[in-house]
């Protein structure tokens, strides 16, 4: 058994547990000035090879782990980045694909087109996660004294939720969120 992590700002990390021995990989090669390179905030198995790679300032990739090669989803026209600030992604055994972005809300699509349809929200979102009562998506925002959002993903309606914590200090954000 091998264990995978992603790190902020030290990329890609396989650990084996027996040996002791981890294993370093980096999208980006050289030294960041900025520092914003080699973040990998969430993994997520696609098959048995490859793992989806949410990288919030580099977008959304693959990494192999045959080959040991990344791959990022980017325009074939412009070779830029097709999800902009990527946060979190669900996926289902259909190939339905949904992410939520820090910047300008969710993008979905079905992997079999792969067209990704951008629903625009008027905030930053942190994490989504699928509400399995509703078939709808539930989402936290990013900005402090944070809102869930019930989003529908097909009819792009969503309704807004917000709460006050006593002795809030406006830094009160959802980390995770159960269904």
């Amino acid at each position: 058994g091998q264990m995978w992590a992603g790190t902020w700002g030290g990329g890609l990390v396989r650990f084996e547990p027996l040996s002791g021995r981890f294993e370093i990989f980096k999208y980006e090669a050289t030294l960041p000035v900025n520092g914003f390179r080699n973040h990998i905030k969430q993994l997520k198995w696609i098959n048995d090879e490859e793992l989806w790679i949410i990288a919030p300032y580099r977008g959304l990739g693959v990494f192999n782990t045959r080959i040991k090669r990344f791959r990022f989803i980017d325009s074939p026209e412009t070779g830029k980045t097709r999800i902009t600030n990527p946060t979190f992604i669900i996926t289902d055994s259909s190939g339905f694909v949904c992410l939520a972005s820090h910047s300008s809300g969710i993008y979905t699509t079905n992997l079999k087109a792969s067209v990704f349809n951008k629903v625009e929200l008027p905030c930053a979102l942190r994490i989504i996660r699928p509400d399995p009562v509703s078939g709808q998506l539930i989402a936290a925002t990013s900005n402090s004294n944070s809102r869930l959002l019930k989003i529908d993903p097909f009819t792009r309606v969503f309704s807004e939720y917000s709460y006050t914590p006593l002795a809030d200090k406006s830094e009160n954000y959802f980390i995770e969120i159960l269904p």
